[in-house]
């Protein structure tokens, strides 16, 4: 597990790459965007060495489903597209 700013990146190896499960320490909802952003302040350019993307758990503030939170993910490498999804729409 890693500390950046005011969240915790756990990483976890996959065949894939790594994937790093960001928790905010704060308020409950780490943004993936800003996650990366503070990883790549010790990595640099071998950020996608070591996180294929990074993913947050939202709060819940979903009306469909307001028991499941929102899950933001984002890759590390190239342009940074953030992928969405819920418990009704998995992301393949």
């Amino acid at each position: 597990m890693e500390l950046v700013g005011p969240s915790a990146a756990l990483r976890r190896q996959t065949d894939r790459g790594g994937i790093g499960s960001a928790y905010s320490l704060t308020n409950g909802t780490a943004a993936p965007e800003a996650v990366m952003r503070a990883l790549q302040r010790p990595y640099g350019e071998r950020l996608a060495d070591r996180y294929a993307c990074v993913a947050a758990a939202q709060t819940s503030t979903q009306v469909t489903h307001p028991y499941v939170p929102q899950l933001l993910a984002i890759d590390t490498d190239g342009p940074g597209k953030t992928y969405e999804t819920n418990r009704a729409q998995p992301a393949l």
